[in-house]
């Protein structure tokens, strides 16, 4: 650590931009976020600006391959634990939303919204437990370590819309999804939408969150584990509440978070 101080306390370290960091985020992460966390200034808009760009990508990729399915008469399946009865529904609700509003605009964003929420709600329910949890830490440090810490779900991104794009086809079953079980009710719906966002790019998120507060907090490691874990079970859970509004109203159709 002592070799890595010059360079924390750098004013290099407090722009604003650091699209040179990006790199170094994959394949040296425990550098780049001892970097991020020593910081005493806003670090979060090259990450999430990246991400946002991702995120906005795929659904526009998305919107593309719905478009194209509605011109031939395809129209993607509904998820198999659909009752036959909100398959049918799910069938007309996507003929009803095909222009390019539905189809674009909208999904676009959403999926914009879905990047900022995501770093806004997660740094701020991060920084309200360690502060309970005996941390002292600032909340822009917070902010900053979520930031760079949701790289990997910005290259889940880029992969995603790469797969789309040379494939033509929607990812049927992202994450753990295909896992899920079948039926009817609240609980199959929900397992299904949370088994949707648990991947390796998730748990690179979360190992990279967890190293860069142990270096801003200095806690001790089951509380940070603790607030990290607690923090994102109920971000995941608030980000299944529209696939459970889906699966009980069957007509309605949402975009899917940008998590998923």
């Amino acid at each position: 650590m002592a070799t890595l101080e010059p360079i924390l306390t750098s004013e290099y370290d407090n722009r604003r931009w650091h699209f040179d960091w990006i790199v170094p985020a994959f394949l040296h992460p425990r550098q780049t976020m001892a970097r991020v966390a020593a910081a005493d200034r806003g670090l979060a808009s090259t990450p999430v600006l990246l991400w946002l760009i991702a995120a906005v990508l795929v659904a526009l990729i998305t919107g593309s391959i719905h478009a194209d399915a509605a011109a031939s008469g395809q129209i993607p399946p509904p998820p198999e634990y659909y009752t036959p009865e909100q398959q049918a529904q799910y069938q007309q609700a996507m003929q009803a939303t095909s222009g390019p509003m539905f189809t674009y605009v909208l999904p676009a964003l959403v999926a914009a919204a879905g990047v900022v929420a995501y770093v806004l709600l997660v740094a701020m329910l991060l920084h309200l437990f360690l502060t309970l949890l005996g941390g002292r830490g600032k909340s822009q440090q917070k902010l900053n370590i979520v930031a760079w810490a949701s790289m990997p779900l910005l290259l889940r991104a880029v992969v995603r819309a790469a797969a789309m794009m040379s494939t033509g086809k929607l990812i049927a079953y992202p994450g753990l999804s295909g896992f899920a079980p079948g039926g009817e009710g609240i609980v199959p719906v929900l397992v299904a939408a949370l088994l949707s966002a648990f991947d390796l790019y998730l748990l690179w998120h979360v190992g990279m969150l967890v190293g860069g507060l142990r270096i801003a907090e200095r806690l001790p490691r089951t509380r940070i584990w603790v607030a990290v874990v607690v923090t994102l079970v109920i971000v995941l859970l608030l980000g299944a509440v529209p696939e459970l509004i889906a699966g009980q109203l069957g007509d309605v159709t949402f975009t899917r978070p940008f998590l998923y």
